[in-house]
């Protein structure tokens, strides 16, 4: 599969790669590989993407996880349970408008760590 779908997951996964190498210290141990086998921390760990809300990456498993735009091509798919922030909407010139576009960015957060 050559689409954007598939370059989206191929993201996600060396993004989680990259960060678990980064964390770990290079590469995984005996207890990793056997844990994920079992889909169990540590090899399997609790980690996500956030995505905005009214998003579409693609409809392969991991980017109808991060798509937030057609309920049709995501009802009846299991999905992981990833946060989603609503999409900051910025005032132009962006010079003129810092402390409301810094609430805007506040206010986004504050909805993902709710």
């Amino acid at each position: 599969m050559l689409c954007g779908s598939s370059a989206n997951e191929n993201a996600i996964k060396t993004a989680f790669i990259w960060y678990q190498t980064q964390k770990r210290g290079g590469s995984p141990n005996a207890e990793d590989l056997v844990s994920c086998m079992k889909q169990e921390p540590p090899g399997t760990p609790n980690i996500c993407v956030i995505s905005f809300d009214g998003a579409f990456h693609g409809r392969s498993l991991a980017a109808l996880s991060m798509t937030h735009s057609k309920p049709i091509h995501k009802v009846d798919i299991p999905a992981f349970h990833w946060p989603v922030a609503s999409f900051p909407r910025y005032k132009y010139p962006l010079e003129k408008n810092v402390t409301y576009n810094g609430e805007q960015d506040n206010d986004c957060l504050a909805k993902v760590f709710a």
